[in-house]
Formats: C-alpha cells, sequence, structure tokens
C-alpha cells in the first residue's frame, strides 16, 4: 500500500495521484488469517492485467539478477506451491 508521505497527513496515502485515507482496519483486512490475505493480494494482482504495470528499471534488473542465480543453483529454490503451503502451515 502506498504510504503517507511528508506533505500528507497521518492515515492518508497517495493512490493513483489522490489523497486517500485507506486502512487495513476500515477493510477488515486486519482480521483476515494468512491465507485469505495471500488469496486477497492473488486476486488483486491478477486483476491487473497484462500491460497495465510497468516495474521500475531497478526492479527488473533485480529479476534479472534472481533468475540468473536461480539458474546457476536450480536446487537452491523450492516451488511457489510448497513455499506457499510452509507458509500457511500445512503439510
Amino acid at each position: 500500500m502506498a504510504k503517507a508521505s511528508a506533505d500528507t497527513p497521518e492515515g492518508i496515502h497517495r493512490i493513483g495521484g489522490a489523497n486517500v485515507a485507506v486502512t487495513l482496519e476500515q477493510f477488515g483486512l486486519d482480521r483476515l488469517p494468512p491465507e485469505e490475505r495471500l488469496e486477497l493480494l492473488e486476486l488483486l494482482w491478477d486483476s491487473m492485467g497484462e500491460g497495465t504495470f510497468s516495474p521500475p528499471e531497478w526492479h527488473i534488473r533485480e529479476l534479472e539478477r534472481r533468475r540468473t542465480a536461480d539458474e546457476a543453483t536450480p536446487s537452491a529454490g523450492i516451488p511457489w506451491e510448497e513455499f506457499k503451503a510452509q507458509w500457511l502451515g500445512q503439510p
């Protein structure tokens, strides 16, 4: 979530060029269990659609660095679904 800047009051966030008062508590997100928060995050990400988001150049470089490291030692990582299950405490 966007953070308040020095020129916006506490609790107000800049989103899409507008000042909005958005908190986890207002939407009840603070009461969701981790599994449902993760599902919501996935839904939001998927809703962005192809071509609606351009990551900053530094992000692209970091992804390339990580991909190169992964290709050099593929056994160092685990599949996303396995990580997600571990994070959620599932066997």
